[in-house]
């Protein structure tokens, strides 16, 4: 990782990856690989993603935030912004060998010493298109046991993700990438509670998707081999289903 400071940009940036990206990237970087040719993903007021090739033919997602009011800013006076926190994670799950796209950087943009935009950069994945979007065009081939594997693995390395759903996963046909890391937070022992939270907002946004049978299989595989759940397991999905209701 190499340091940068363009104009009103810092943060920190794959060395190799560096060279590669236009002098006008570090003016405006949505603008920059547009002309690229870049596939944008998501575009809204405040969040705007991206994937986009370099001239080496790697393939890499690119993601802004903008600060949102005057709390936000004052936060990131002692806080990380949103870029800044999903590459310190990210580049702690890599090394736990977690499926996770590599992180290649974080920049953010500054006003008047205050962070005004925060942008992540990552190797990309696959079409971009997360696991909520192919879920209806896989029908029976969803990977549902791949998916609670994953997660349980997951919660094993002590990531409890603030915001856990369907469309922060990538599905390439073979492995489940987990992304947008700037909810997540790592502990040393997630609780019950946490796991089973997290499990709670998982089914929820595949609602339309999972019927109960699938969110039993699903349990099942993730607590295969916990004796407690074999006890307790109308309990856990009880407490799964009610906070679904509460979410709903």
């Amino acid at each position: 990782m190499e340091k940068i400071s363009r104009g009103e940009f810092k943060g920190w940036v794959s060395e190799e990856m560096l060279p590669l990206l236009p002098s006008s990237f570090f003016i405006d970087p949505p603008l920059a690989i547009q002309e690229m040719n870049a596939m944008v993903l998501r575009e809204s007021r405040l969040r705007w993603a991206a994937i986009f090739c370099l001239p080496n033919q790697q393939r890499i997602f690119l993601k802004r935030d903008r600060t949102k009011g005057w709390f936000e800013s004052a936060k990131y006076l002692v806080l990380p912004s949103k870029a800044r926190k999903e590459w310190f994670i990210a580049y702690q799950l890599r090394n736990r060998k977690l499926s996770i796209p590599r992180p290649l950087g974080w920049m953010e943009r500054l006003h008047r010493g205050f962070v005004k935009e925060s942008y992540y950069l990552s190797e990309a994945i696959g079409s971009g298109v997360s696991l909520i979007e192919e879920a209806e065009k896989l029908g029976d081939r969803f990977p549902l046991f791949d998916l609670a594997k994953t997660v349980k693995r997951m919660h094993q390395e002590g990531l409890i993700h603030s915001d856990l759903h369907a469309g922060n996963f990538l599905w390439d046909g073979e492995t489940l990438f987990l992304t947008d890391l700037h909810g997540a937070k790592i502990v040393k022992n997630p609780t019950l509670k946490q796991r089973l939270w997290n499990l709670s907002l998982l089914f929820h946004s595949l609602r339309s998707i999972l019927v109960d049978a699938d969110q039993l299989k699903f349990v099942r595989a993730y607590f295969e081999g916990d004796p407690l759940f074999l006890k307790k397991e109308e309990a856990f999905l009880q407490k799964i289903h009610f906070w679904m209701d509460r979410l709903q």
